[in-house]
């Protein structure tokens, strides 16, 4: 039986092998999990420059904010970035910041939203006593937050990304939809 769609979970789901086409011709041939993320490694080749930096970006500068997010990126298991990763991995969230006046009152948050806005997962250290920034001194750090597998559905997510203080009435830096990623 020879089953063509372009829904990669039904793929995944339906069958054993897997054959990409490019322009009639075959450039990928072996299991389904590998022919999907052959399939939507090339498709995310050929879209523009802006579209490939998924999975890593840079923020810019602010030295009046007294802590800010300054990295963020998408790793599995090895530490390699990704934008794509397969439902049974452990997609690593890296967010690097720097630190220029410390406070007892900060804490990180981690909000991963679905394609309709919905959270689908949410982690923040300000319940742990103490809170993993109330004893830092100034400088820059890194926080490596691992998604618990399978937890996320097949589908594409976005992350939301923040440092606060409980004594603030908004975020001291914050960024909505900073990475987009896809769990197939």
């Amino acid at each position: 039986v020879l089953f063509v769609s372009h829904n990669m979970s039904a793929i995944n789901s339906l069958c054993q092998g897997g054959i990409v086409l490019r322009e009639g011709k075959v450039v990928f041939r072996g299991t389904a999990g590998d022919a999907v993320r052959h399939y939507l490694e090339q498709a995310s080749s050929d879209e523009n420059e802006a579209a490939s930096r998924r999975g890593f970006i840079n923020l810019p500068v602010d030295f009046n904010k007294p802590m800010q997010i300054r990295r963020v990126s998408l790793t599995n298991d090895s530490g390699e970035v990704k934008e794509m990763f397969d439902f049974q991995d452990n997609p690593f969230v890296n967010i690097c910041f720097d630190l220029r006046v410390p406070n007892q009152n900060y804490y990180a948050a981690l909000v991963v939203v679905d394609v309709y806005g919905n959270w689908v997962y949410f982690s923040a250290d300000d319940d742990l006593i103490p809170s993993g920034l109330m004893k830092l001194e100034e400088g820059e750090y890194n926080y490596k937050i691992r998604l618990p597998e399978k937890l996320l559905k097949p589908g594409k997510y976005y992350l939301t990304v923040s440092l606060t203080g409980k004594d603030q009435r908004g975020a001291i830096d914050r960024y909505d939809h900073v990475l987009a990623f896809t769990i197939i």
